[in-house]
C-alpha cells in the first residue's frame, strides 16, 4: 500500500481511476517504490491486472497498466502489459460482497504466453485491493502458467491502497 488509504490518497486514487488523471501514475508509483515496496527483492517483471477490452475502451486506459509501467520504469525491470488478459467482461466489483466478488472474477483471466512469466518473480499490480478476489484469481492463473515453482511464493501484490492483502496459498 502506498500509504494510509484515506484523505488525499483516496482522492488521488479516485482521480487517477475515474477522472482520467493519468498524470498521477508516476507519483503513485513513486509512493509505492519509496514506501512499502522499498527493501523487497526486485521482481523480474511487473504485470498489471487487465481490464476487459470493452471497459478499457470505455475508460480510455487501464489505470493498473499505467501504474505498472511507471513502477517497472522506476525499478528498471520489464513491464508485461499483456501478461494476463481478461477474457470476459466482468461486472464492476464496487458494491459486491466478498463471495460475489470471487464469483464475479472466477475464470475471468488467461495467461496468453506462459513462457513470459514462467519461473520469474512477478509483481502483480492493481490500483486498489479490497477483498483480494481479483488479485487472488489473477495469481491462480499465473501460478497455473508456471509462476511460483519452488518453496517460496514468487508473486507480490502491489496496490495503491485499501484492504488487507490476500494470503498467498
Amino acid at each position: 500500500m502506498a500509504g494510509v488509504y484515506s484523505g488525499p490518497l483516496v482522492a488521488a486514487v479516485r482521480a487517477f481511476k475515474y477522472q482520467k488523471r493519468r498524470s498521477l501514475a508516476r507519483p503513485l508509483a513513486r509512493l509505492l517504490a519509496e514506501g512499502p515496496l522499498r527493501g523487497l527483492p526486485t521482481p523480474d517483471v511487473v504485470v498489471p491486472i487487465p481490464l476487459h477490452r470493452y471497459r478499457e475502451r470505455s475508460r480510455g486506459y487501464n489505470q493498473s497498466a499505467l501504474l505498472a509501467a511507471e513502477l517497472a520504469a522506476l525499478l528498471k525491470v520489464r513491464h508485461i502489459p499483456g501478461g494476463l488478459v481478461r477474457i470476459w467482461p466482468t461486472a464492476p466489483q464496487v458494491g459486491l460482497d466478498a463471495p460475489a466478488r470471487r464469483a464475479n472474477v472466477r475464470d475471468a483471466f488467461r495467461c496468453p504466453d506462459p513462457a513470459a512469466v514462467g519461473g520469474l518473480t512477478v509483481w502483480l499490480v492493481d490500483d486498489v485491493i479490497t477483498t483480494g478476489a481479483t488479485v487472488t484469481e489473477a495469481a491462480r492463473v499465473l501460478r497455473r502458467a508456471g509462476l511460483g515453482s519452488g518453496r517460496r511464493p514468487r508473486l507480490t501484490y502491489v496496490r495503491t491502497g485499501k484492504g488487507p492483502l490476500p494470503r498467498l496459498k
